[in-house]
């Protein structure tokens, strides 16, 4: 997977290598000599994998330089090899084959041959089989952010690990809620497939719902409202589709402000209304430009709890390659799942279910996967 020649690259949980387009580390930067002469590495391809980063440099014309870093066990590693002619010294490093810097003391002793997130995504998430390498990447891709537990909104992240296999950490998670958003209806779907304790999360949220005013209650702001509905609905309260319709329903469309916004779908993650509304949900689909990666996961979301197939293919075929937050949601519940975009023939094997791990398979778009 090509990444940035410009950026930090995560490489394991908590830890990220600034590339620097120098060899070595902001810790240990290093001089590079060909036959005797001082040279300023010029960087010809800089390429991301999950457990590594490899940056090729030219040295001469006729000589380069192949590093690939990453983390292991606490010990910044990089390795260097070469490719073409010239007798080459690297200054501050011990030889000219890699350097080791420890992290935080302790011998500084690490190999790149060891594959710590391959491991992890074997143990931890379901299999996908493939013809096509740019969604493989992807699949890997967004299982890492999971790895290094990325940024998010703790809702998006908890629709993520309810895919995990063997999931660890939810009631952590959970705990650090900072009351935004309404992260307990995700966690009771995950709680149906996974052995987790939801006792503590329940009264953070019956005690949310009292802040905002109670089970009857509707917050002043859309998103805030269906985030409250949400909640009351999952902790066996009443349905606010009427007082949210009531307030927030202006001529066939959900707006709290003169203009359509991405929240006009949010409403349809939690009830279908009429006709009329699914009209409105539509010309606001095909009119809203989504400006960030949130507003679009959840727009995707609401489209995918409908069914609404074309719209839901152009939306997700533009944000896939790129999309973030929720990604793994999308793709099980709604592309591999109930087929609403076309991604190949694929198939999913060890897919948490109920209590059972199941598999799922596809030629195209279309109708559920089949499971075995």
């Amino acid at each position: 997977m090509s990444g940035s020649t410009a950026r930090t690259d995560v490489v394991g949980p908590g830890f990220a290598i600034d590339p620097g387009l120098a060899p070595g580390f902001p810790q240990a930067r290093v001089s590079v000599l060909v036959d005797g002469v001082e040279v300023t590495p010029r960087v010809l391809e800089h390429r991301w994998d999950p457990d590594f980063t490899e940056t090729v440099y030219a040295l001469t014309d006729a000589c380069r330089m192949i590093e690939r870093r990453g983390v292991r066990s606490g010990v910044l590693c990089a390795d260097w090899s070469y490719d073409g002619s010239g007798r080459v010294q690297v200054l501050g490093a011990p030889t000219a084959r890699g350097l080791r810097v420890a992290l935080s003391g302790g011998r500084a002793v690490g190999s790149l041959e060891e594959r710590p997130f391959a491991k992890w995504l074997a143990a931890h998430a379901p299999k996908l089989t493939t013809d096509s390498r740019a969604l493989a990447d992807r699949y890997a891709a967004r299982w890492f952010a999971v790895y290094t537990d990325g940024p998010g909104p703790l809702a998006l992240k908890l629709r993520d690990l309810r895919w995990m296999r063997d999931v660890r950490g939810v009631e952590d998670k959970l705990a650090r809620w900072d009351g935004a958003g309404d992260p307990y209806t995700p966690a009771v779907e995950l709680g149906e497939h996974h052995q987790v304790s939801l006792f503590a999360a329940r009264e953070a949220a019956l005690d949310a719902v009292v802040a905002r005013g109670g089970f009857s209650a509707v917050p002043p702001r859309l998103d805030q409202a269906v985030w409250h509905w949400g909640m009351v609905r999952s902790l066996g309260g009443p349905s606010l589709a009427g007082p949210v319709a009531a307030r927030f329903l202006h001529d066939g469309y959900f707006r709290d402000a003169p203009t359509i916004s991405w929240t006009a779908a949010l409403p349809f993650l939690l009830d279908d209304f009429g006709e009329r509304e699914r009209l409105g949900l539509a010309q606001a689909v095909d009119a809203l430009v989504l400006r960030s990666d949130v507003e679009t996961s959840w727009v995707l979301h609401a489209l995918g709890r409908i069914g609404w197939a074309d719209r839901y293919a152009r939306v997700w075929s533009v944000w896939a390659p790129t999309g973030a937050c929720a990604w793994l949601d999308t793709f099980f519940r709604d592309v591999a799942g109930a087929g609403l975009a076309a991604v190949g023939p694929l198939r999913l094997d060890g897919v948490p279910w109920k209590d059972a791990e199941v598999s799922w398979e596809r030629d195209g778009p279309g109708g559920p996967a089949r499971v075995t």
